[in-house]
């Protein structure tokens, strides 16, 4: 059943708003909906004065932005004297490069698009998968996001070079611990065997991906 908010008795402030924190976090409708998963089209919709939202299209919008319904409905953020300004979550613009550029190490590959992400380290990063080589954890035509600061634990998804060569292209691996020891498994299960190596460098933590469905 879709709830539909009651915006008869307030001003309703959503259009409003909505266009400020797109502007205030260098976003676009097209990266909002890659984001939070919400279609391009509602987002634009929503943009639009007058429009009826239901509850199933704010709320991913308020945990993205890190912000509560009322606000969001009903006040005028862009209002200098808004209460909740400094409530508000921070979003990390963060560098987006392709899977063939990421393969030639992340100091020399070419930095494709930028998008804005919550909940990240300033270090974070994204790489847009263009093939199947990293499914069914992965699919085509999404966006992992990596986060260098974080430790790696038990079965987490990795960047990592694998060996004694520093300049060996990144790969992406699920990384398995026995003590000291680590073994890294292709993400694709037709792609060889778990394996153990003495010697890597994880270049990043995956955290979340985003997948766009055109």
């Amino acid at each position: 059943m879709t709830t539909t908010i009651d915006t008869e008795k307030k001003r309703l402030f959503l259009g409003k708003n909505l266009a400020y924190l797109l502007t205030q976090n260098a976003l676009d409708v097209k990266n909002l909906s890659a984001e939070t998963g919400i279609p391009a089209a509602t987002l634009a919709r929503l943009k639009r004065d007058g429009s009826n939202p239901t509850l199933s299209s704010i709320e991913p919008l308020l945990d993205f932005f890190r912000v509560d319904i009322n606000s969001f409905l009903y006040e005028d953020m862009s209002d200098p004297t808004f209460p909740g300004r400094k409530k508000m979550g921070e979003l990390v613009s963060i560098a987006v490069y392709s899977q063939e550029e990421i393969s030639k190490g992340k100091h020399q590959a070419k930095v494709s698009s930028f998008i804005a992400a919550a909940g990240v380290s300033q270090n974070a990063f994204g790489v847009a998968i263009s093939s199947d080589t990293l499914a069914p954890a992965f699919q085509n035509n999404s966006i992992v996001i990596l986060d260098p600061d974080l430790k790696p634990l038990e079965a987490d998804f990795v960047l990592c070079v694998l060996g004694s060569n520093p300049d060996a292209s990144p790969v992406f691996r699920q990384l398995f611990m026995d003590g000291d020891d680590y073994y890294f498994k292709p993400v694709n299960p037709g792609f060889g065997e778990m394996k153990h190596f003495e010697q890597y460098f994880i270049l990043g933590v995956i955290i979340k991906s985003i997948e766009s469905w055109r």
